[in-house]
């Protein structure tokens, strides 16, 4: 007994000790299929393609296909068990196929001759119909047999009673009677009777698309796009044919069987007549080309226009509802929103869409595009896109972006302190402080228009690029939330309404602008932080020049965002001499221009920490 265990831990001891056992490819087990049968050596024809299978009777072998001259090509990857050759050149191949189970391998290899012969034409099978009305022209149509001649040249003739035109592929009928035709093509020849007529005489002739009678109508198409049309005859089983024809293919083109193509606008022309004749009848119908798609704008909330590369911004839930509106007016047209991702749904339906943020994504992330593309309706024409740019961030403490609280904004002329007139607005924003905040604008200038709230300087009409449209000699400067005169002059505040202190912690102050004008090098928009004391040094930012500067010389019509950050605390704590109970003050953000103009499309305050 103990022998008999002894051998048994012996050997449960060697097993143990020995590597797994892999089975090496043989030779005998290798075979080269095709067709079922093992191949050495095959021939096939020029464009033929033959598929081999490497049997070498194990799993997970790893296979390798060669081939050692161009007569023939591999037309896959050239590797696995599998693989088709086709034939390109006449001459002669060597196929090697190589094989192995273990990286460590030298492979098994085995190879198959390959002879490349010219093809050879076995048929030639007349596709198009052989009979041809006297007068009539049109392609002849056929197939070669075996498929892989395809390539050969055909050569044509026919004998009287009709004649080969179209540079040698189409066939007319000169008089009635019978014509053989002749198809010659590498070597083969085959002939076949074709039958001439003349057209029976009729008595209506009818124009149709689908299964109305568009006679002597008009119809609209879109651009590029296509459409059918059939010719109804009377008696219906009179013989005849067909010659259609556009009286201005620029615009409008018809092929021999009916098939109309809008090429080009009609727009502020006639409309192009496309015609039909059979046996002496003519028919013919009107055909418009509509305006293409030229443009997308898009509405934002159903009330203000929102240029397509502004950026929307969106907290987690928040939505919005965008319409696109086509250009030229008036017209219809298939639009597709298309750019979901986990930071932006999509709810679309035609040319109206409801954007939903998703996902948080980094502030100095690329925001997400939503494409709008739109073309003709009928999908016709070539598409026209727009991008929208999305971003998705945490609620805001406010925001207030053009378009988005637009019809909340309300505005009084008011005078104070014997200064010239001021505008004082209330904006409604959004997050989590939605309370209306004053927001107060010195100077001439008016200070909401579509584009945004214009920030502009004294010197509006200087430099290599003045404002096209300079509407005051003062500058124009936008404050809310202070009253400090050092930045703003005299304005308008209430006190309470809003106020920075009482938030604390770090802010980040999003700024989005579009360049009207600069006078060039060295003009900036300044973005200030003020308490409501009549103070330079009392700015968060510290003096002027310490103030956030974001550089305006860009040309006319450049977008941007400039951005501020901002301690609160650290201002709150603060001691300037004679100002000493900081900790009440009013704090809010003035933005002024040194030499430019601006328009302010959205302002922004977060929670930077």
């Amino acid at each position: 007994m103990k022998k008999i265990i002894g051998v048994f831990f012996l050997t449960i001891m060697f097993l143990a000790g020995c590597p797994s056992f892999v089975p090496q490819v043989q030779v005998s087990d290798f075979r080269i299929l095709s067709g079922g049968a093992e191949k050495t050596s095959v021939t096939i024809e020029e464009g033929q393609t033959i598929a081999f299978t490497a049997n070498t009777g194990f799993e997970n072998t790893s296979i390798v296909w060669e081939l050692n001259n161009a007569s023939a090509a591999i037309t896959g990857s050239g590797e696995g068990e599998n693989c088709s050759i086709k034939g390109i050149a006449a001459g002669s191949a060597v196929l090697t196929v190589k094989a192995w189970q273990n990286p460590d391998d030298t492979p098994v290899t085995k190879s198959v001759n390959i002879t490349v012969i010219t093809s050879q034409v076995t048929d030639i099978i007349l596709t198009s119909s052989t009979v041809i009305g006297a007068g009539e022209e049109r392609p002849l149509s056929w197939e070669i047999v075996p498929a892989w001649a395809g390539g050969a040249s055909v050569t044509w003739s026919v004998t009287a009673n009709a004649q080969i035109t179209g540079g040698g592929t189409n066939i007319k009928g000169q008089s009635s009677g019978n014509a053989v035709l002749t198809a010659a093509a590498g070597g083969f020849v085959k002939n076949f009777n074709i039958e001439v007529k003349n057209p029976d005489a009729l008595s209506n002739l009818f124009i149709y698309s689908g299964n109305t009678d568009v006679t002597n109508t008009t119809l609209e198409i879109g651009l590029y796009e296509e459409l059918q049309l059939s010719a109804i005859i009377t008696p219906v089983n009179n013989y005849t044919f067909f010659t259609w024809s556009s009286d201005d293919s620029a615009y409008v083109s018809v092929t021999p069987n009916g098939l109309i193509k809008g090429l080009r606008s009609t727009a502020g022309n006639p409309a192009v007549k496309i015609k039909v004749n059979a046996s002496g009848i003519d028919r013919e119908v009107n055909v418009t080309v509509k305006n293409p798609v030229t443009g997308i704008r898009v509405k934002f909330n159903n009330s203000e226009e929102l240029p397509v590369n502004n950026i929307i911004w969106l907290y987690p839930g928040e939505q919005v509802n965008l319409e696109a509106v086509l250009a030229p007016a008036g017209i219809t047209g298939d639009v597709i929103w298309s750019g979901a991702n986990s930071e932006v749904s999509i709810s679309a339906s035609g040319a109206t869409c409801t954007l939903t943020g998703g996902s948080i994504t980094r502030f100095d992330a690329a925001p997400t595009e939503v494409r709008i593309s739109a073309m003709n309706a009928g999908n016709s024409g070539k598409p026209v896109t727009a991008i929208l740019r999305v971003k998705t961030q945490p609620k805001p403490i406010w925001a207030w972006e053009r378009g988005r609280d637009h019809n909340t904004i309300a505005g009084s002329n008011l005078l104070s302190d014997g200064t010239p007139p001021s505008l004082t607005y209330t904006l409604t924003g959004r997050g989590d402080y939605t309370s209306p905040i004053p927001l107060s604008v010195f100077g001439n200038d008016i200070p909401y228009t579509s584009s945004g709230l214009k920030i502009n300087s004294s010197n509006n009409t200087s430099g290599n690029n003045p404002d096209p449209s300079p509407d005051s000699s003062r500058s124009t400067r936008i404050a809310f939330g202070t009253n400090n005169r050092t930045n703003t002059a005299a304005i308008v505040h209430t006190p309470g309404v809003f106020n920075l202190s009482q938030i604390g912690g770090t802010v980040r102050i999003s700024v989005d602008y579009e360049i009207i004008w600069s006078a060039g090098a060295g003009r900036n928009m300044w973005i200030t932080v003020n308490n409501n004391q009549a103070n330079a040094a009392n700015s968060v930012l510290g003096t002027s020049s310490q103030a956030l500067i974001h550089p305006i010389t860009a040309p006319r019509g450049t977008r941007d965002t400039a951005i501020a950050t901002v301690n609160i605390d650290d201002f709150v704590q603060r001691r300037v001499p004679g100002y000493e109970s900081l900790q009440n003050a009013i704090i809010g953000i003035v933005l002024l221009s040194n030499g430019g103009s601006v328009y302010v499309s959205g302002i922004r305050i977060e929670r930077e920490d």
